[in-house]
């Protein structure tokens, strides 16, 4: 259980307060929270988990999270 107690704690330090009434947007945002406190805690970081999340956010705005190669095209 400790690390469901954990996982827990940063979610209410993560707290967000949202003045719409749509559901779906609260669901999307606690999924994105939950989504990179597993990143953090699978990667392992000895940095806190807010510079952690500014890394992330950063490297998914600069495109470096999908890494894409070409595909040969057949040519006859």
């Amino acid at each position: 259980m400790g690390g469901v107690d954990r996982s827990d704690q940063r979610m209410a330090l993560a707290a967000r307060e949202f003045k719409s009434t749509r559901w779906f947007n609260k669901v999307w945002w606690y999924l994105v929270e939950v989504s990179a406190q597993n990143a953090y805690v699978q990667y392992g970081s000895k940095e806190s988990f807010g510079k952690f999340k500014l890394a992330l956010i950063e490297e998914l705005l600069a495109g470096k999270s999908w890494i894409r190669k070409k595909r040969k095209t057949v040519t006859e």
